[in-house]
């Protein structure tokens, strides 16, 4: 669940409200797997939506690892 703020912020950070883009991240279960569906990235702004997913994350500096592709 931290994972998820996390990732969560920095959007939030690249994609602020109040400036056009309405961006929404909503965190489910499937089948016992935490699932985050992005929603509302302009095509022109999926750069930010990719530097967001790839920087470094808030609060990772405390040692916690970020998942690993599969």
């Amino acid at each position: 669940m931290a994972l998820a703020e996390q990732y969560s912020e920095a959007v939030a950070q690249r994609f602020p409200k109040g400036k056009g883009t309405l961006v929404k991240l909503a965190l489910r279960n499937q089948k016992g797997k935490a699932v985050v569906d992005i929603q509302g990235i302009p095509l022109e702004q999926m750069l930010l939506l990719a530097e967001a997913l790839t920087a470094q994350l808030p609060g990772v500096s405390d040692g916690a690892k970020s998942p690993e592709p599969s």
